[in-house]
């Protein structure tokens, strides 16, 4: 759990520090398993089609970002292997997780690639960010899973209302994804109006963000390529998001705790962190916008937004055990 986080602060930073396409190939960089002299890269950039100035700290950056990422690969195939040797012992181990787990890997590394030799479109940083936060929920679900004690579940109308949390914050995380891949961080310098206005998108500005789900293949996006018009957009409709995410999850803990279905310590804590992490959130996506994305904040930004969704998820969990 503790490295795929870090492989997600690592992949946020590489985006957020436009390092993403400091190797213009993959696994390798400019064909060399290390990050290659800045003579062998400029040499070699054509061979690779790059029109990329070599940067070695972005380089690097990239780099680490995919060593940790095999570190993480390593650790799920492994962990798989020694499940199923545990199976065999008598244990009852669920084996949906790790063999979920490896999927996501698979498709993690996909998109990865896909991320570096398309050039950075949006929809594949997208999914690139939510399978990151995806495996990391996973994992945390995995580990849950191992416990001896039985938590004493909500009655059954409330995983409607769970879920419903869950998919919201991963909606909001999908929006997240689309301002970060699209550039548009900064897109409003204001708060709460964006630019002086609570409502700066003309007419025009939303029949043209159909354009969001056309992109071409071969265009570099490293900066962005849509107008001012529809990244103000994208972050209108992600703050728009975090106001839906932020009422739903204040006014759910706000009936529970009225209804005092909470006795259970368990659900206090999950309700704590769930309303702690939303402010923590709030905050930091105020922080960005104000101080034009500051690389903590905004690097944090991103790790808030997993934590929060894996909170949602772990409450999902709990459900009335099989007999």
């Amino acid at each position: 759990m503790i490295v795929a986080l870090t492989v997600i602060t690592l992949g946020a930073y590489t985006r957020l520090t436009n390092a993403g396409l400091g190797c213009p190939d993959w696994p390798f960089c400019y064909g060399q398993v290390i990050v290659p002299q800045a003579s062998y890269a400029m040499a070699k950039a054509a061979a690779f089609k790059s029109a990329q100035v070599f940067e070695a700290a972005k380089a690097l950056t990239e780099m680490v970002h995919r060593y940790m990422a095999g570190v993480l690969v390593l650790l799920v195939v492994f962990s798989t292997f020694f499940v199923k040797k545990i199976r065999k012992q008598g244990v009852d181990l669920n084996l949906f997780f790790p063999f979920f787990l490896i999927s996501i890997i698979i498709f993690q590394a996909l998109f990865g690639m896909w991320t570096v030799t398309w050039k950075l479109l949006p929809l594949v940083v997208c999914a690139h960010l939510l399978l990151g936060a995806i495996l990391f929920c996973s994992l945390v679900l995995f580990r849950f899973s191992l416990r001896k004690n039985i938590i004493p579940p909500l009655p059954k109308a409330w995983r409607l209302a769970i879920f419903i949390g869950a998919l919201l914050v991963f909606l909001q995380m999908l929006l997240g994804g689309f301002v970060s891949a699209n550039y548009a961080g900064i897109a409003c310098t204001k708060f709460p109006t964006c630019n002086g206005s609570f409502w700066p998108i003309s007419m025009e500005t939303l029949k043209a963000l159909k354009q969001l789900f056309v992109y071409p293949i071969g265009v570099n996006y490293q900066g962005g390529v849509f107008p001012q018009e529809l990244r103000v957009a994208i972050q209108v409709v992600h703050r728009l998001g975090a106001l839906c995410v932020a009422f739903y999850s204040i006014g759910f803990a706000s009936i529970l705790g009225f209804k005092s279905l909470v006795k259970d310590i368990f659900w206090q804590r999950m309700l704590g962190t769930m309303l702690f992490l939303l402010g923590v959130q709030v905050i930091l996506g105020i922080i960005n916008v104000v101080y034009f994305l500051p690389l903590f904040s905004a690097v944090l930004h991103n790790i808030v937004a997993v934590l929060l969704f894996t909170t949602w998820m772990l409450m999902l969990s709990i459900k009335e055990p099989t007999k």
